[in-house]
């Protein structure tokens, strides 16, 4: 059995601007080593195993510590690189795969630190036929649609079966049309607000029966997380109705289940709205002490100004516009604040507020709206 883990992200705190909410890179990290240890699994770290290419001394023996007794090896990444020794190296039982390959219970691996440009495509060809997993810290230009020096195209997958790090979105998985497969592991952490909060990590293991590559996703325990997104004065006025009641839930399903205090204070990310009225100061009120007692960790982000602080007339929800529509609304020297707040009939793929933006630039129409 191999485990695979990227971007762990190991720091103190995860957010500049929540310096106390600590423990959860910590927290991440001694599950796995945990689940290691039990099952006897070696542990293959894909990159950016560090937030910093000099991480604190701390920090370095926390991962040290969580992982002792484990066996495992080790790439790196953009956030954690060291031109001659890694970071994981100073833990003798973890060795480097770069350019390496490596065996564990019949499973043929290799890897490559993330590389760019013509080193990128040089490496990709040194890939041993004979290896059953490529390991690899690098964007699919599939996934993110879009090409760059760092990205590869999933054609370029050197392996039947290869599991990436560096990508920490949905999809998360996939295969090429000629049956090449793919994985991301994930971050184990939330790195950043905009991230799916499921946080998992992947276990490679031979079937007795067939011998063929299983693989599967472990979920990991995780600071409770809560998205909310405010336009009108009716979500305000909800979110400060429920907002005590479902944190102090969610405190206590964590404790109960197991994850240390620390991480059991739930962290709520808000986007709201600047334009409804006193929206800042009527939510600080609503959590304001239980965030002085150290029970919640929330952060408030004003959104561009999507939306008039109005309610919107019947007529603008119930009318599609389409996109012949939208352009001649944004050219008319009479655009009002509904612009953003239409439903655009477009197909569902596209982002309508980015779909708007990028309209602006190539008309060079200056933003009347925002």
């Amino acid at each position: 059995m191999i485990v695979f883990v990227g971007d762990l992200h190991a720091c103190t705190a995860l957010y500049q601007s929540h310096p106390t909410m600590t423990g959860d890179t910590d927290y991440a990290a001694a599950q796995i080593g945990e689940f290691c240890r039990k099952y006897g699994a070696k542990l293959v770290l894909v990159g950016d195993v560090f937030n910093s290419r000099f991480p604190e001394a701390r920090v370095i023996r926390s991962v040290f510590n969580a992982f002792a007794g484990v066996d495992g090896a080790f790439l790196q990444a953009q956030h954690d690189w060291q031109r001659d020794v890694g970071w994981m190296q100073l833990q003798p039982r973890f060795e480097p795969l770069h350019g390496r390959v490596m065996e564990a219970d019949g499973i043929r691996l290799y890897g490559l630190d993330c590389l760019s440009g013509s080193e990128l495509q040089e490496a990709l060809s040194r890939v041993p036929k004979d290896v059953d997993i490529f390991c690899g810290h690098q964007l699919l230009e599939e996934v993110m649609g879009l090409s760059g020096e760092s990205h590869m195209a999933a054609s370029e997958l050197p392996c039947r079966m290869n599991i990436l790090g560096d990508y920490h979105g949905s999809p998360n998985e996939g295969r090429t049309e000629d049956g090449r497969r793919w994985w991301y592991t994930g971050s184990m952490v939330l790195c950043s607000r905009s991230e799916p909060p499921a946080k998992s990590f992947l276990v490679a293991d031979s079937s007795a029966s067939t011998g063929e590559i299983d693989v599967s996703r472990v979920p990991l325990l995780t600071r409770p997380f809560v998205r909310v997104d405010i336009e009108w004065e009716e979500e305000l006025v909800e979110f400060c109705d429920v907002i005590r009641g479902r944190v102090l839930t969610l405190h206590d399903d964590a404790v109960a289940n197991g994850i240390p205090e620390r991480v059991a204070v739930p962290f709520v990310s808000v986007k709201y709205n600047a334009e409804v009225k006193d929206a800042h100061s009527r939510m600080v009120r609503a959590v304001g002490d239980i965030v002085e007692a150290g029970r919640l960790h929330v952060h408030f982000l004003t959104q561009s100004r999507l939306a008039a602080a109005v309610q919107p007339s019947e007529n603008v929800v119930s009318r599609k516009l389409s996109v012949l529509d939208a352009v001649r609304l944004l050219v008319d020297e009479e655009t009002s604040p509904e612009l953003l707040r239409f439903v655009v009939d477009l197909d569902a793929s596209q982002d309508p507020r980015g779909f708007i933006r990028k309209l602006k630039e190539s008309r060079g129409v200056k933003d009347r709206v925002m």
